[in-house]
């Protein structure tokens, strides 16, 4: 998933952040349990539904969604970020035990979560009312909300507009999907391959890459 931060986005996130610090509508019950309830399919949308839950099974990632949620919602009313707010919307006031709610109005968080995923830039992928792939909507799911996280702690800081300001932030970008996702921490692993010359083995250089365990090749 590509990359679009540019000084004035972040700067823009950086103001509403500072305009409501610690404020929110959204009423967050630690107490809650995500597992149980099941998933409709809603033309073509199995695919979805098995991602959903599967994920459903993963209460420490959930929680980690919803409190993140609740400490940015500022941020999770504009455009861009809609899909991100509508899942954990699902998660948490349709797929959670320990909330009351029936089915016309689970029926519309569906709906709109749905909706969402074919509005949002996830539509270059997934087209409405055609089956796809499983992996691909996982994986694509997880870019999407850990780019929805980095986006939001890079606000935080604030951008001052330079002349290598693309540079500067194409570097911070990277550097914060190790270190703010909130997806991919869980899935992530490190290798690194040791490298001698065959000719002189005092040239001796370690290779560390970090992949996503979804895209392992087979």
């Amino acid at each position: 998933m590509s990359n679009q931060l540019n000084c004035a986005k972040v700067n823009k996130l950086n103001q509403l952040l500072r305009s409501n610090v610690g404020q929110s509508n959204f009423v967050y019950n630690g107490s809650s349990y995500f597992v149980g309830r099941p998933i409709p399919n809603m033309v073509m949308t199995c695919f979805v539904g098995s991602v959903l839950q599967c994920l459903n099974s993963f209460d420490k990632i959930l929680r980690r969604l919803v409190e993140h949620k609740f400490n940015h919602q500022i941020v999770y009313d504009e455009n861009e970020y809609q899909l991100m707010d509508s899942y954990v919307n699902l998660v948490y006031n349709g797929l959670n035990q320990r909330v009351k709610i029936g089915q016309r109005e689970l029926k519309r968080l569906f709906h709109e979560f749905f909706d969402k995923l074919y509005d949002s830039e996830l539509n270059q992928h997934f087209i409405r009312f055609q089956q796809n792939d499983c992996n691909e909507f996982l994986t694509q799911l997880f870019a999407y909300i850990d780019k929805c996280a980095i986006e939001i702690e890079i606000g935080k800081r604030g951008f001052r507009a330079n002349i290598d300001q693309a540079i500067q932030l194409e570097g911070l970008y990277e550097n914060y999907k190790f270190t703010h996702n909130l997806m991919s921490q869980d899935f992530l692993f490190r290798t690194i391959q040791q490298m001698t010359c065959s000719k002189n083995t005092i040239h001796v250089k370690n290779l560390e890459s970090t992949n996503l365990c979804l895209q392992l090749p087979l």
